[in-house]
């Protein structure tokens, strides 16, 4: 949904390529966070209710931990909580947004990138540390928005783990959009 909103912006940008005037009067940051949270979390919600609904879907809420090679314990608030055995435990946790150790960033106001989407206000300069496709998702994003953006990342390329060929012509488009 956001990328989405940064690519209609750049359409518009390049318009005059294709012999079309055109031009952004203003960028209404509300709106777009808004509208692509309302868009996740209901979907992440009819997700949810789904598995519940689901007679061979059994849902726990709460912090786990293993009790043996394929048993588990769940802590679930204001019960005894559960004790589950299986025969493959699968874990599929998702990502969750974490700092990596940097001298004095414990001294550093920083926030994470749940939370740059989240902002109530369109960052001027966001300085964005990190080499993933989440980092490059958000220098697109931002940058693409009119921000004045600056990577910091400790390698010589961006998304390194992707294919050899699509990593050095990434980095050279990101170049070309931002410090």
């Amino acid at each position: 949904m956001l990328i989405h909103c940064a690519d209609v912006m750049q359409i518009i940008e390049n318009a005059a390529a294709f012999g079309i005037r055109a031009k952004v009067e203003s960028i209404d940051w509300q709106f777009i966070v808004k509208r692509a949270f309302v868009e996740v979390d209901a979907d992440a919600a009819m997700i949810e209710q789904g598995n519940q609904q689901r007679e061979n879907i059994e849902v726990f809420k709460g912090p786990g931990r293993f009790t043996g090679p394929k048993t588990l314990a769940v802590d679930i608030p204001e019960s005894d909580g559960e004790e589950l055995t299986a025969e493959t435990i699968l874990i599929a946790a998702g990502t969750r947004p974490w700092a990596p150790e940097i001298p004095g960033l414990d001294q550093t106001p920083y926030i994470t990138s749940d939370e740059a989407l989240r902002l109530p206000e369109q960052p001027k300069k966001p300085t964005i540390i990190g080499d993933g496709y989440i980092a490059a998702e958000l220098a697109h994003f931002f940058g693409l928005l009119g921000a004045e953006v600056t990577i910091i990342h400790p390698r010589d390329l961006m998304l390194r783990e992707e294919d050899n060929d699509v990593s050095p012509r990434f980095n050279v488009v990101l170049n070309a959009r931002v410090e």
